[in-house]
């Protein structure tokens, strides 16, 4: 779709969430000070002071490393729905099934409303030691030499991009798609080669490379061809997800950097 851009050049700040995840939410770089990032608004109070809606859906735990006292104490999304509230067995990492989260935020973004919807929706089966219906459920990372973990991945790939495929579909078939800003991406890739460092310690290609694609509002493409034209043109470039918040801000216009 004309609408849409895929960013082949992306790659992340860093090779751990703990590090990637922070930059990509507030645009602050990963080299940042500790100080910068607690002055940093998280994109979703952007988002809210611009009378959005705002909801946060993950499978993944926001217990971990402090990830809810940074995210969440402080002026969180209006919904909030990580691993905690889909209560039941676990199948990858301690995370439900990710369709379980998809509902949830499809249900978030069709509901009847006179504000605009804003949302951040992450997904679990992709990340090691991946996991898909029909595969044993791991609910711990000490599970994982049980596995297959090179066999697994592939079907958990299908998996998310099914998922995303019908999200997209609902959407559009609402009538919500074409006016929906889309950013799909990752917060780090997964290493292939077994005998070297490990992913959170590697500057691999394969690690740090992830997937960017970029869709604009009908309306402000149209108001904004130059935008189209220039996302195009990066489309081959080297970019970065801690693009994604200046991005953001551009397109609010209420960039200044």
């Amino acid at each position: 779709h004309e609408s849409w851009v895929t960013l082949e050049g992306t790659v992340s700040g860093g090779s751990a969430t703990d590090i990637s995840v922070p930059s990509m939410l507030t645009g602050i770089a990963t080299t940042a000070s500790i100080a910068d990032y607690r002055r940093a608004p998280v994109i979703w109070q952007e988002a809210k002071a611009r009378g959005y809606r705002t909801g946060l859906f993950s499978p993944q735990n926001f217990h971990w490393l402090h990830f809810d006292e940074f995210f969440l104490s402080d002026h969180p999304p209006d919904v909030v729905r990580t691993s905690v509230d889909f209560p039941g067995s676990p199948v990858n990492d301690g995370g439900p099934p990710d369709e379980r989260v998809v509902a949830s935020a499809l249900e978030f973004m069709t509901a009847p409303s006179s504000e605009p919807f804003f949302a951040v929706l992450q997904f679990n089966a992709t990340h090691f030691p991946y996991w898909a219906p029909g595969l044993e459920a791991i609910e711990g990372i000490n599970d994982i030499f049980k596995n297959d973990r090179l066999g697994r991945r592939p079907r958990s790939l299908r998996y998310v991009s099914e998922l995303l495929a019908g999200l997209f579909r609902d959407l559009e078939a609402k009538g919500i798609l074409d006016e929906t800003f889309v950013v799909m991406t990752a917060d780090h890739g997964a290493g292939t080669v077994v005998i070297r460092v490990s992913r959170i310690e590697s500057n691999y290609e394969d690690v740090l490379r992830v997937p960017m694609a970029v869709h604009l509002p009908a309306s402000f493409a149209r108001e904004n061809p130059s935008a189209l034209v220039a996302l195009r043109a990066n489309a081959a470039k080297r970019t970065s997800n801690s693009d994604i918040v200046p991005t953001l801000l551009d397109v609010w216009g209420s960039w200044t950097g």
